[in-house]
């Protein structure tokens, strides 16, 4: 079985390699004589005229050579998840625990939701530059500021809800109430980012909100043990990493190692300490190799839990570092809180082991 599904992915990865392959001249040929007023590349990417007319068709070009290489990697990510779905110790963390960090992860996002909801107040301002989503287009027009703040109101009152009652495990309630913020904030950023600008913070945490729909789903549908859902509600959080990392390759490549690639981006980000490190440029290649190995090597949580100690610290040095060195982030970044989300328990309570010396003598 397993062989089989080892075949299965390498002829998937195989022929999705040389569909974009095949495809890269279809692709330049559309965007070289589509009529970008009315195009479907219009909708599903408004702002791709712009992209075109900053770095061209032989930019565009670059990057559809990419996507097949893209492909691989994402065909050999979900390769690993499905190979060692079910490796970790179950037993890692207890579903107490669980329970309370879901608790937890709400308040977090509450903590940001009356921002949010200040910036749309703030927005509202210039109606006329909205311009809904593609996928959004059923709302035409920016909605009125009352629409808006009763929304929020909502949208508290759910996670309220989810935060303050006393849930059982199988209970339907806080998965539906799960799904209902999942969409409300879904509606708020499609209105955040129709105006063309897109927030990380508020990105971030519905990163997390979508990660926490498959950990809702997997509770109520295993009563026994809610591990398996919230590492996945984890791997939302670390893949972020991941694939920034990924990003960072797949367009830079081994440029990102060059001894001049930490001076480079000092003079967009210039600072004390990142004017002084600049000089010696062995550190700052030091730095920037730290920094993307993190990055990289973050997904190992999925395979081994406790390499959650290392994302976690690798994860504070890495958001504190930029923050200091470019002036990107800061000390208040909701990255920062994210991370208690992936330090893993090694010290499961008593009557968990039980349940476990319990489950292995049926088995034997």
């Amino acid at each position: 079985m397993k062989n089989k599904t080892n075949i299965y992915f390498i002829i998937g990865g195989l022929i999705g390699f040389f569909i974009l392959w095949i495809s890269e001249s279809i692709i330049i040929s559309i965007v070289s004589e589509e009529d970008f007023t009315s195009g479907m590349i219009s909708k599903l990417y408004p702002s791709f005229q712009e992209k075109l007319e900053d770095i061209g068709v032989i930019g565009i070009g670059a990057i559809c050579s990419q996507l097949k290489y893209r492909w691989l990697y994402l065909i050999s990510f979900f390769y690993f998840l499905f190979r060692f779905q079910n490796s970790p110790d179950r037993n890692s963390i207890d579903n107490n625990s669980i329970l309370w960090r879901i608790r937890m992860f709400y308040v977090v996002q509450l903590v940001f939701l009356p921002e949010l909801l200040q910036e749309l107040r703030v927005r509202g301002q210039w109606k006329a530059l909205f311009q809904p989503l593609a996928q959004f287009s059923f709302i035409d027009t920016f909605p009125l500021e009352y629409y808006i703040q009763l929304t929020g109101i909502l949208l508290f009152g759910a996670t309220a809800i989810l935060v303050l009652a006393k849930w059982k495990e199988k209970e339907i309630m806080p998965l539906l109430l799960t799904i209902f913020i999942f969409l409300t904030w879904t509606f708020l950023l499609s209105l955040f980012f129709g105006f063309g600008k897109i927030d990380h913070t508020y990105a971030s945490l519905f990163a997390g909100i979508m990660g926490m729909v498959v950990c809702r789903i997997s509770i109520f549908q295993n009563t026994d043990n809610a591990t398996q859902g919230y590492r996945i509600f984890q791997a939302f959080i670390w893949s972020c990493y991941f694939f920034s990392g990924l990003e960072k390759i797949s367009m830079s490549g081994f440029d990102w190692f060059q001894e001049n690639h930490f001076e480079i981006i000092c003079k967009f980000h210039a600072t004390d300490l990142c004017v002084a490190i600049s000089s010696n440029p062995i550190s700052g290649s030091i730095i920037m190799l730290a920094g993307i190995s993190f990055q990289l090597l973050s997904p190992l949580q999925w395979r081994f839990p406790k390499w959650g100690y290392v994302n976690v610290l690798g994860g504070l040095v890495f958001h504190l570092g930029t923050w200091l060195l470019f002036n990107i982030g800061g000390w208040q970044s909701p990255w920062i809180i994210m991370l208690i989300f992936l330090w893993p328990s090694s010290k499961p309570k008593n009557s968990e082991i039980i349940k476990l010396v319990k489950s292995t003598k049926n088995q034997g």
